[in-house]
């Protein structure tokens, strides 16, 4: 899409030359698309880094799915507290 904004407008000649006479930027070069690279694997560090995060990430929302039911349910126990504490901790890392 950017790549159709950029071609779209037509090129001013003011704006693409440089000073002290050296050659302008042809167009083709500002509109040219990165070089697809081949990927290369991660590093365990990284793995574990987003394994964690999801852990993290699936444990706050059914933190917030059994906060949910539990008002529909009109249910109260410890683990609502948990639940509950376990939100207002995330929010107030998110606040920081």
């Amino acid at each position: 899409m950017l790549n159709r904004i950029v071609t779209s407008r037509p090129v001013d000649e003011a704006a693409t030359s440089t000073r002290a006479g050296s050659p302008a930027v042809e167009p083709q070069e500002l509109t040219r698309e990165p070089q697809a690279s081949a990927r290369e694997p991660l590093v365990p560090a990284v793995l574990a880094f987003r394994a964690a995060h999801a852990t993290i990430t699936l444990a706050f929302l059914a933190a917030i799915t059994y906060v949910w039911w539990c008002a529909l349910t009109g249910r109260r126990g410890r683990l609502l507290d948990v639940a509950v504490t376990a939100l207002a901790g995330e929010g107030l890392v998110v606040l920081l």
